[in-house]
């Protein structure tokens, strides 16, 4: 159950990193860390005083090193019909039955959301009719603060028969 929680780290940690200022920045990678809940205190050891709404966090922050600035965008089947997922590839490809990767550039998030929904049509089969209803607003929802270039489109993991 350890690695299955390291990679669970490893991809929020990857997919916070991508939706963060960095993304703007045009990074390409950056660190960031983690602690356990019970490390944030809302109140001061005695003797220091913490303005009103701030926090502190108590103890050991776990660091991960060079996290890659890219996202990817997938399509999930659900009872209800198509929901568009964003997040770490790995954890996208797995839960989506296609998706595109992200890099940060210069595109709005209106060009980058028509190009991820073309590459989604080009990629549908069957699903055609399905993958045509999606809306780009729901594409932009998924995105990063500011528009991508496509890295990579494919297949993913999910069953059809969902």
């Amino acid at each position: 159950a350890d690695l299955k929680m390291e990679k669970s780290i490893n991809e929020t940690a990857q997919a916070v990193a991508s939706y963060s200022r960095a993304w703007k920045e045009g990074f390409g990678s950056m660190d960031a860390y983690w602690i356990e809940p019970k490390q944030v205190k809302m109140q001061a050891p005695s003797g220091m005083y913490l303005p009103k709404g701030s926090f502190l966090i108590d103890g050991k922050k776990n660091y991960i090193k060079d996290l890659e600035i890219k996202i990817a965008i997938g399509v999930h089947k659900t009872e209800d019909g198509i929901v568009v997922m964003g997040g770490a590839p790995s954890a996208v490809k797995k839960n989506s039955l296609a998706y595109v990767i992200i890099e940060p550039d210069k595109d709005t998030i209106g060009e980058t959301a028509k190009k991820v929904k073309a590459n989604f049509i080009k990629m549908a089969g069957e699903r055609l009719k399905l993958f045509k209803a999606i809306s780009l607003d729901d594409i932009a929802r998924a995105l990063p603060p500011s528009g991508g270039k496509i890295v990579f489109a494919g297949l993913g993991e999910q069953s059809i028969n969902v």
